[in-house]
């Protein structure tokens, strides 16, 4: 059944590596509690528009300039030919932000960096390697998505932000409007959740899954199946069909609908990969994953979904093409990590920042692999 909603309101694994990986898992959600005392601004959450007359903007130019014979092949179908530590970085290191490309530039927003959570906009030109840093810019949130309307807004949607002395999830819709680098606040989503993941097709952002994140159930996390639709022109909420399975996943649009690819349900990481029929209204099961992934991220690239993540040692990216239906390794240069975020900018893939433990819990990489 569709329920018009037009007022916007609001898997104890069996072997010792996926326990470690859990483990991981739950400091890391400790430390996003640890650190929000830290935030560099906190927002008032009945604030209606962000305070953009308040934002810094500045260029940095690095230095050494991106060279395309850089790195050799080493996939039949993807090869390193941009730098990942040199050439391209962000000017603050960070996981668990969002990232949206307009078909020309990057743009990566918030997330948690060594200072706490993160309330600057970065916008990346990958030709150049020039990086505008609009400082106090956007609300301290972590964990949701950035979703570029094709036209010229980028929407900040989801995730759990640093409200006043406490975390929890974040209900208000941000808009980025890139010809005036301005915020404004639209209104609320329907169902705020740590984790929740929004696209963009055919003039509908669709937003789906994650988890409660709050103080009052003791940060326990609540998986939602939910499927949640946003027509942006009347700005009204539709929910959809459920997910067969509730889980914070990673959200992939195309022409034959949204990809639902692998996630997390109870701390547990998934190999599970659902397909989302915008038609008929219905979810359909695809080829599951070789290794149960969490914490990553996923883009889609010529008919082509691409997996990044960070659970087996040299298995942390995945590939399948639409008409195998067959899941490879992809085997090339890529530091896994938890957290990044994905983008595609012409035929490269892009992979930003993300948590790689080991000293490297907050990272500035930009990794970029061309097709």
């Amino acid at each position: 059944m569709v329920m018009l909603y037009s007022r916007p309101s609001l898997d104890y694994l069996s072997h010792w590596a996926n326990m470690l990986f859990n483990t991981r898992i739950s400091l890391l959600l400790c430390l996003a509690i640890i650190i929000g005392g830290c935030a560099t601004r906190s927002l008032d959450p009945s604030t209606d528009t962000v305070d953009s007359e308040r934002a810094e903007s500045t260029s940095v130019t690095v230095q050494k300039k991106l060279d395309p014979t850089a790195a050799p092949s080493t996939s039949s179908q993807v090869k390193n030919t941009l730098g990942t530590s040199a050439n391209l970085r962000l000017k603050t290191a960070r996981f668990a932000h969002a990232s949206a490309s307009d078909g020309k530039r990057l743009y990566v927003f918030s997330g948690y960096g060594k200072q706490g959570y993160l309330t600057d906009v970065e916008i990346i030109d990958p030709q150049t390697a020039e990086v505008t840093v609009l400082a106090n810019k956007v609300l301290p949130r972590g964990y949701f998505s950035a979703v570029y309307d094709q036209q010229h807004s980028i929407y900040l949607i989801g995730g759990v932000s640093h409200q006043t002395d406490d975390v929890r999830e974040e209900q208000r819709i941000e808009v980025f409007d890139i010809p005036s680098q301005k915020v404004t606040v639209i209104g609320t989503i329907p169902e705020p959740l740590r984790d929740n993941k929004a696209v963009y097709l055919d003039g509908y952002i669709y937003l789906v899954g994650g988890a409660s994140y709050n103080a009052s159930t003791g940060y326990k996390l609540i998986s939602s199946a939910s499927l949640w639709r946003f027509d942006i022109k009347h700005r009204t909420w539709q929910q959809l069909a459920n997910m067969p399975s509730a889980k914070s996943t990673a959200l992939v649009a195309g022409k034959q609908g949204l990809f639902a690819i692998g996630g997390e349900q109870n701390l547990e990481s998934l190999t599970n990969v659902e397909r989302y029929d915008v038609a008929s209204n219905t979810w359909h099961r695809m080829t599951s994953l070789p290794h149960p992934v969490s914490a990553h991220s996923a883009v889609m690239l010529n008919d082509t979904l691409w997996v990044f993540a960070n659970e087996v040692a040299a298995q942390n990216c995945y590939y399948m093409t639409l008409n195998s239906n067959t899941w490879k390794i992809a085997k090339f240069d890529y530091q896994s990590a938890l957290y990044t975020s994905a983008n595609v900018l012409g035929d490269t893939l892009y992979v930003i920042g993300g948590n790689a433990g080991k000293g490297k819990s907050f990272m500035a990489q930009i990794q970029a692999f061309q097709h």
